[in-house]
């Protein structure tokens, strides 16, 4: 099976299970019939493990880009451009923490893929919590910076 390649530098919105399943043969370069089979024994072997994981992964990138634009409207316009601009550097941040931390704890193992995804997944359910909890310019939550250049979590 080929090996599973995941950059979540930009996704397309995802409204339905069909748009999922797109993007999905897209990423993976699996048939539909392929990824359902996968899809429908999430707790199979591996890969199905890691094509659910990153399905799960579409669907709250789908959810955080919802959480966004919902947020987005509520601010006044003063503020819009900060949030747009604090999202991009969060998810850069999400992105190379989670890649450098898989690398770095399971290095061409099959078992760095399903790191990056768990890693990915819980980073994105926290910071669509933390948009949900703005209210006004001075709440918009912030992108950790790094005293020695080192790559840092995302909070």
């Amino acid at each position: 099976m080929r090996r599973l390649v995941f950059v979540v530098l930009f996704v397309p919105t995802l409204s339905t299970a069909e748009d999922t399943l797109s993007e999905l043969d897209r990423r993976t370069g699996l048939s539909r019939d392929q990824l359902r089979e996968a899809l429908a024994e999430c707790h199979g072997p591996q890969p199905n493990p890691n094509i659910c994981a990153l399905r799960d992964s579409l669907v709250l990138d789908a959810r955080l880009r919802s959480v966004v634009a919902q947020t987005l409207r509520s601010l006044p316009d003063t503020c819009k451009t900060t949030l747009r601009q604090t999202q991009l550097a969060w998810e850069a941040a999400r992105d190379r923490y989670c890649e450098d931390q898989a690398s770095r704890d399971a290095p061409g193992s099959p078992a760095r893929d399903a790191l990056h995804l768990a890693c990915h997944k819980a980073y994105t359910k926290e910071r669509i919590t933390q948009l949900n909890t703005v209210t006004g310019c001075e709440s918009i939550p912030r992108v950790p910076s790094c005293d020695n250049g080192a790559r840092c979590p995302p909070h």
